[in-house]
């Protein structure tokens, strides 16, 4: 478990269901990732089941981000906390050492810095599975997204054009890069 006071991720458990439904089957989310049909609960059931929690084993991981409910509760105190979203890394690629990362939030947990904070631990636990770099497609009009990334320390990388379509029309994408243990790549270098 990687947790601050009140901002926490852990392994996904089963009955975290309720909460992948929701957000999964969420159309607002679609047009922000690849998910183009509703999830049953038994396929996401099947998922949290055989979901080992280990990136080299699964190529990805998704870990549920926990917030503490009350200022006076202790951090072991699991009934003090609620689930409100997940962080996941996929397309682990370990010749190359990185990810893609992406992060979900109910909808009433927005603009509480709790995305930033979850974002904070992730990078945290990618350093600590010695990923070399993180990466993150986000769609050019989802600034709050960006502003997230930003604060995290990624970088915008490439200007991706009509890279998300929402089902009416496409949209540009940025792709937002983080070298971890460096503070930015140096573009200069690895120009021919």
């Amino acid at each position: 478990m990687i947790a601050s006071n009140d901002v926490r991720l852990r392994a996904a458990e089963p009955e975290d269901l309720e909460l992948a439904y929701n957000l999964e089957n969420d159309v607002r989310l679609w047009q922000y990732g690849s998910t183009s049909a509703p999830y049953s609960r038994f396929a996401l059931k099947q998922f949290l089941e055989q979901n080992t929690a280990d990136i080299f084993a699964d190529k990805q991981v998704r870990l549920t981000v926990d917030v503490r409910l009350r200022e006076t509760a202790s951090a072991a105190d699991d009934s003090r906390w609620t689930a409100v979203g997940f962080v996941d890394l996929n397309d682990f690629d370990p010749l190359h050492n990185r990810a893609e990362l992406g992060m979900a939030l109910l909808s009433g947990y927005e603009g509480r810095g709790i995305g930033h904070r979850a974002l904070a631990q992730l990078v945290d636990y990618a350093a600590a599975i010695h990923l070399h770099t993180i990466y993150a497609i986000i769609a050019t009009d989802n600034k709050k997204a960006s502003r997230i990334f930003e604060l995290a320390g990624f970088t915008p990388s490439a200007h991706l054009c009509d890279w998300l379509f929402d089902g009416t029309e496409y949209h540009d994408a940025c792709l937002w890069l983080m070298t971890i243990g460096r503070d930015r790549c140096d573009r200069r270098a690895s120009r021919p």
